[in-house]
């Protein structure tokens, strides 16, 4: 509940008090001035404390400030390139995991990762919002793979999905998380 006082050496004092609308309006009259005057000057007190209490209301018809993300499936691979984080959930292991453009094929991604102590290179693609890495830890052999989704709602800064070690025959859920500055 606010209240809103209006004071005038003319008409003397208006003071409205409301919830969500106006609901109690006291007027207190000068009894020395015209009454032309004084409908005048409440007129215009209550124009006044109209536009005061609708100045503080929200108002929804403007779009928030803050841009939406685009759709996952619209992102393309090189607004991935950069540093990312590594989350593998079961085994609590974290990492960092560096992508770029692909040195030979320019729609795919290429990226060295290091989490625990494993260090390899991963190559891939990224198609409407699905990413898929392919792990090697020597540059020939395939050791694990890596799948997921970009999380819809992080504007590209977060994907999910299952690591695969194909040697150990082990899986993880991963998160990759953008580093900050890129």
């Amino acid at each position: 509940m606010s209240q809103i006082l209006v004071t005038n050496r003319y008409v003397g004092r208006i003071s409205m008090q409301s919830a969500e609308a106006p609901a109690d309006v006291t007027l207190h009259i000068n009894p020395g001035m015209t009454v032309f005057r004084q409908v005048k000057n409440t007129l215009l007190l209550l124009t006044a404390c109209a536009m005061a209490s609708t100045a503080t209301a929200q108002d929804v018809s403007r779009p928030s400030s803050t841009p939406a993300c685009p759709p996952a499936k619209s992102i393309q691979a090189p607004q991935l390139y950069g540093a990312w984080k590594i989350e593998l959930t079961a085994n609590g292991q974290t990492g960092k995991l560096t992508l770029r453009q692909h040195p030979e094929f320019s729609e795919s991604l290429r990226g060295e990762l290091n989490y625990g102590a494993t260090k390899s290179i991963a190559s891939g693609d990224l198609e409407e919002g699905e990413l898929n890495l392919d792990e090697s830890n020597d540059r020939v052999s395939l050791t694990a793979t890596w799948t997921g989704k970009l999380v819809e709602s992080s504007c590209g800064k977060e994907i999910r999905g299952e690591w695969h070690d194909l040697v150990k025959n082990i899986s993880s859920p991963f998160i990759l998380r953008r580093e900050a500055g890129w």
